[in-house]
C-alpha cells in the first residue's frame, strides 16, 4: 500500500513541477489510501498497527487515542486552509494554491497532525528559499511539502524518538 501510496505523491510531484498543477484524481487516491490506513489501523490490521507503533508513532502516526486525530486534524486544516486561500484570492493574494492544501491534509491523513504541520512548513520554508535565491516570484510546493514530510518521518524514526 505505501509503494503505491508514494508513487501517487511523485506523480503529483513531478505533475506540479512541470505544469503547477497538482490533478484532483491523483490526490483523491492519496487521500484515499491513507484514509485506508487509517480504517485498517482502527480494525486492527497487524501491519497497520506495526507501522503505527514506529518510533515517534503516537505523535507522527496520530495514535493516541485513535485515528480519528489524524482524519480529523486533516478536515480541520483542509476547511482552515481553504478558507484563508479562498479569503486571500478575494484580495488578489496568493499563498498556497488548493492542490497543495489537498495535498497537506493527504499527507496530515496518512502521517499524523505532527508530521504534517512540521514537513508543510518545512518543505514551503525550504522552497521558499530556494525561490528568494534563484530569484523566483513563485515555485511548485507540492515537491516541497512531500519532500518536507517525508523528512520528518524519517529523521524521527531513525532518530528513535
Amino acid at each position: 500500500m505505501w509503494g503505491i501510496w508514494a508513487a501517487l505523491l511523485v506523480a503529483a510531484s513531478l505533475s506540479d513541477l512541470r505544469w503547477r498543477r497538482l490533478p484532483n484524481g491523483l490526490l483523491l487516491a492519496s487521500g484515499l489510501l491513507a484514509l485506508g490506513f487509517q480504517g485498517a489501523r482502527v480494525w486492527g490490521d497487524p501491519r497497520a498497527l506495526a507501522v503505527a507503533s514506529a518510533p515517534l508513532g503516537a505523535a507522527l502516526w496520530g495514535v493516541p487515542p485513535h485515528p480519528a486525530i489524524c482524519i480529523g486534524s486533516a478536515l480541520v486544516f483542509l476547511g482552515a486552509a481553504s478558507a484563508l486561500e479562498l479569503a486571500c484570492r478575494r484580495r488578489n493574494l496568493s499563498l498556497m494554491g488548493l492542490g497543495d492544501i489537498k495535498l497537506l491534509a493527504c499527507l496530515t491523513a496518512a502521517a499524523g497532525p505532527l508530521a504534517g504541520l512540521m514537513g508543510g512548513l518545512l518543505g514551503c520554508g525550504a522552497g521558499g528559499v530556494v525561490a528568494l535565491i534563484g530569484k523566483r516570484a513563485h515555485f511548485a510546493a507540492g515537491p516541497w511539502i512531500c519532500a518536507g514530510c517525508g523528512l520528518v518521518w524519517w529523521w524521527a524514526t531513525e532518530a528513535g524518538l
